[in-house]
């Protein structure tokens, strides 16, 4: 037969819930330059997201196939008239190569002007 010891009487839990392991960070209003800052920031984040939403409409705008490439034959972007030329859609032809997207080949065209 086993014996309890009665060191291994039951104790209550620690809650650590309640134990301050550091000191919380003192809430401060903003300063009135640090708000004009904040509200600067926030119109050129606007101005930004415009241009690029502009941009973005318009290449996709161009009725002919249109794309972006990297030196070594990767598409970084492609137009809409694009991705129905290869039909695909614009988002799978982004880091495929051109040559397989555009001609089904497994390795540059010969008369590409990229060579």
């Amino acid at each position: 037969m086993v014996q309890k010891s009665k060191s291994f009487k039951k104790k209550k839990p620690i809650v650590l819930a309640k134990a301050k392991l550091f000191k919380p960070a003192k809430s401060k209003k903003p300063t009135t330059e640090e708000k004009e800052k904040l509200r600067e920031m926030k119109s050129l984040l606007a101005t930004i997201s415009r241009g690029k939403h502009m941009w973005e409409s318009t290449f996709d705008a161009i009725t002919s196939p249109v794309l972006i490439l990297t030196a070594d034959y990767e598409i970084k972007r492609a137009n809409r008239a694009l991705a129905k030329a290869a039909a695909t859609d614009v988002r799978s032809t982004i880091k495929q190569k051109c040559y397989v997207v555009l001609a089904g080949r497994d390795s540059p065209c010969e008369a590409c002007p990229l060579k």
